[in-house]
């Protein structure tokens, strides 16, 4: 990913283990930045986050989606690997990369297509549109507030 990511020429922040010597090293100068975990959240909801590599859980493709942010899948296992082939299909994903085949061209490509596809980033607008329609916490709100109310009777 490292490969991928400096070919990019765009600040990269990555957030996980990451095997000793892959990431940058001590007082090293580069676009990548490796930290054990950041907070997620934040990080798509800054206005400088202009693409996402996910491993495609529920939440975090939930939160990309929120705050249209582009994604390239790379699923681990399970669940993730149906929601990156989804998120690929719909068009929300520019590409679902597999550890086991991992190549970095493809995945150089795919962050490029992320960056720059104005596909991808309609397509999520448009659902992140319809996820802040639902309004859940609302919902759910108002639901809670509805049940403190009739158990007070």
């Amino acid at each position: 990913m490292r490969e991928a990511a400096d070919a990019t020429r765009h600040r990269t922040l990555y957030s996980g283990w990451m095997p000793p010597g892959m990431g940058p090293q001590p007082g090293e100068e580069g676009e990548l930045r490796c930290e054990s975990w950041v907070p997620q959240a934040a990080v798509l909801a800054h206005p400088n986050t202009k693409a996402f590599v996910s491993h495609c859980g529920a939440t975090s493709l939930n939160e990309a989606i929120f705050h249209q942010v582009p994604m390239i899948a790379l699923p681990f296992f399970h669940d993730q690997r149906f929601n990156g082939k989804k998120l690929v299909e719909i068009g929300a994903a520019t590409a679902c990369l597999m550890k086991d085949t991992f190549d970095p061209a493809e995945a150089r490509a795919a962050i490029a297509e992320a960056l720059t596809s104005p596909r991808v980033r309609k397509t999520m607008k448009q659902l992140s549109d319809q996820i802040k329609a639902c309004c859940g916490l609302e919902k759910v709100t108002k639901e809670a507030e509805k049940l403190i109310q009739e158990s007070k009777l």
